[in-house]
């Protein structure tokens, strides 16, 4: 993965799935990857699950500062979001105030990754704690074709620019699943997705930064038909084409 790609996000920093290691590993296996090291927000543990991982993901952003390139608390974490355990808008705030105020380097950005609904309904109430606005796009979800799906991409883009003057928009997540029924028009395989990551390669700079969903499958996701397909690679470790 380090040969290809420049930027990775996790999605937590704590010890039982041993996300804690990877930023220590990178600095010394992989200098040139750097990471958006992600809080995993729990409305209903906030204590017991969020705050450990703040201050781990606080601690490894001042030791690790040529690795660490953000620090990313919650991803779709509010109501508006799938999540079982969303949190409030003002302890999301409070959190990234803890976070900004913690991590002296300004060059590490901190900022909480959006789902696109909330990026909509909450986005202009959060963006005064976030350095960037992370926002997670997906035109499959759009149920869109395949040949519509980097337009869909890039109208969506332009709308987060435009809602949120002054600040740098990244796309959190985009990508395409490669098995699962048809969602509309948007049709899952393992061609679309090859042809969906194919055109953010090629097109994506323009854009600025796009995180793809994601490295791996994963085959225990069960919250929809599509949620163990979208990797890049299978759950064996093999790609599923040429990137």
């Amino acid at each position: 993965m380090a040969k290809r790609f420049k930027f990775i996000r996790t999605y937590a920093v704590d010890t039982q799935s041993r996300l804690d290691h990877l930023v220590p590993l990178a600095s010394t296996s992989y200098p040139k990857l750097k990471i958006f090291l992600g809080v995993y927000e729990d409305g209903a543990n906030h204590s017991g699950v969020t705050q450990p991982q703040l201050d781990s993901a606080i601690a490894q952003a001042n030791a690790y500062p040529n690795t660490v390139m953000g620090v990313v608390v919650g991803n779709e974490c509010l109501n508006t979001d799938s999540t079982p355990v969303p949190v409030t808008v003002q302890q999301l705030i409070t959190d990234l105030q803890y976070v900004r105020s913690k991590i002296p380097n300004k060059n590490i950005l901190v900022t909480t990754c959006l789902g696109y609904q909330s990026a909509i309904t909450y986005g202009n109430q959060l963006a005064p704690y976030c350095d960037c606005m992370m926002v997670n796009i997906y035109p499959f979800y759009g149920q869109v074709s395949i040949t519509a799906a980097w337009q869909n991409l890039v109208d969506a883009y332009n709308m987060f620019v435009n809602k949120f003057p002054g600040k740098q928009v990244m796309v959190g997540e985009t990508g395409w699943p490669s098995a699962g029924p048809a969602n509309g028009s948007a049709v899952p395989s393992v061609d679309n997705e090859k042809t969906c990551i194919s055109q953010i390669f090629v097109k994506g700079p323009q854009l600025g930064p796009i995180f793809l969903f994601e490295a791996f499958d994963e085959p225990w996701k069960s919250e929809n038909q599509w949620a163990p397909h979208w990797g890049l690679w299978d759950k064996n470790g093999n790609a599923k084409f040429s990137l």
